[in-house]
């Protein structure tokens, strides 16, 4: 599945890396649904959005995070990459949900910071794979004809 020396491109494609991040996402917003579900009787109810946005980023980084530990090259600017997506695509959430509502900046922010990861996820394998090839160097034209 992937390189297991850190070295090469990843073998895997950027959509299939957002998909499993995406999953983990919903896995973990149902989980926590359910808790609230189970919680609301009790009269506990999260009162920020912000955890469950962390929560549900926690939950959706464990495809990331194994392609991490692979030690591949670029993995340190990949990671800034998915931080700056993630920042972009809240942004543009809050501006929307402004632009919509201005009491529902907070909810755009959450909900484009959470669209953002399956987004910086795939920009994660595109960068890894475009750094191993460029490292490698051009393919060797010479020696084919």
């Amino acid at each position: 599945m992937t390189s297991e020396q850190g070295t090469g491109p990843i073998r895997r494609r950027p959509w299939e890396v957002a998909a499993e991040s995406a999953t983990g996402m919903l896995w973990s917003l149902l989980f926590l649904g359910l808790l609230a579900l189970v919680a609301w009787p009790l009269g506990w109810l999260p009162d920020d959005l912000g955890l469950m946005c962390m929560a549900a980023v926690g939950g959706g980084s464990g495809p990331v995070a194994d392609l991490y530990r692979t030690r591949p090259a670029g993995r340190r600017s990949g990671v800034a990459a998915i931080f700056l997506t993630m920042l972009a695509s809240a942004g543009a959430g809050s501006a929307a949900a402004s632009w919509v509502s201005p009491s529902a900046e907070d909810l755009g922010f959450i909900l484009g910071a959470v669209m953002g990861l399956p987004l910086g996820a795939a920009f994660f394998v595109w960068w890894i794979n475009h750094v191993s090839r460029r490292a490698s160097g051009p393919p060797d034209l010479a020696g084919a004809a």
